[in-house]
């Protein structure tokens, strides 16, 4: 019997999305232990921590989030509801996420896709600015933050398969 090359094609790109599927769900995983691990212990960032202040800034149609992060933090990051730039304006810190293991320094400018969520250690004291769009100019920053996070990846996969069914880019 033979098969043709393009339903060899199919089933090698299905076997590949499995692959990176799993993969992701294993660093999603891997995250979501080590936040549970943080919770509680010392140069971990919590809600309103003295000593990582944010800072808001707003434009027309833009909100930014700035934060100050002390050498030696570990944190993990929300689960991004948009796609948004973020900016390292000083410092170094490793970054793990479901595309793997990576060293950042500053100047560094990258875009952070929907569903991203991050865990961070921070080598020299950090600076991390994020800018959304905020076509309404939403001032209420608990409103804003509903708006460019999801409360968990149960919403973020919700979201995905929406997306999905009416055949919209995220």
């Amino acid at each position: 019997m033979q098969i043709k090359s393009d339903n060899a094609e199919v089933v090698e790109s299905k076997k590949s999305f499995d692959i990176n599927r799993a993969k992701k769900l294993n660093a999603r995983i891997k995250i979501l232990r080590m936040e549970k691990a943080l919770e509680g212990l010392d140069n971990c960032i919590h809600m309103n921590d003295p000593d990582t202040p944010l800072t808001h800034h707003f434009a027309d149609g833009l909100y930014g989030r700035e934060i100050f992060i002390p050498k030696g933090y570990c944190l993990t990051t929300g689960i991004h509801a948009t796609e948004h730039i973020a900016i390292i304006s000083k410092g170094k810190c490793t970054v793990v996420s479901e595309d793997g293991i990576v060293d950042l320094e500053a100047p560094h400018t990258m875009v952070t896709k929907i569903g991203t969520k991050r865990a961070i250690y921070v080598h020299e004291d950090l600076v991390w600015t994020t800018v959304h769009l905020n076509p309404d100019n939403e001032n209420d920053i608990d409103k804003l933050v509903s708006m460019i996070s999801f409360k968990n990846f149960k919403e973020y996969l919700d979201f995905d398969s929406l997306q999905a069914q009416v055949g919209c880019d995220k």
